[in-house]
């Protein structure tokens, strides 16, 4: 039971790190972000299915303008990926 809620807290981890980096690195995802958590508390739980969307679609977006740009490092990290997969599911 401890090494799965680990894995779920790693898993979590990883991904609040994905967005991090893409808050700091892009200014359209910085700008969603914010307006997200300025919003009061009424408007964030009444929204909360259309703000996940446009920000998930932003953050697609971003993802695929940079990966478009750096094409050679993104088949790299997709590879890596795949290869970690592999290697943790032996």
């Amino acid at each position: 039971m401890r090494r799965k809620s680990t894995e779920i807290v790693l898993s979590i981890a990883a991904v609040g790190l994905v967005l991090l980096v893409l808050i700091s690195f892009d200014g359209r995802v910085r700008q969603e972000f914010s307006l997200r958590m300025d919003a009061g508390a009424a408007a964030q739980a009444q929204a909360l299915g259309y703000t996940a969307r446009r920000l998930a679609g932003v953050v697609v977006q971003v993802a695929r303008d940079q990966g478009l740009a750096n094409t050679p490092v993104l088949v790299f990290v997709f590879a890596g990926s795949m290869l970690l997969f592999f290697m943790t599911r032996t």
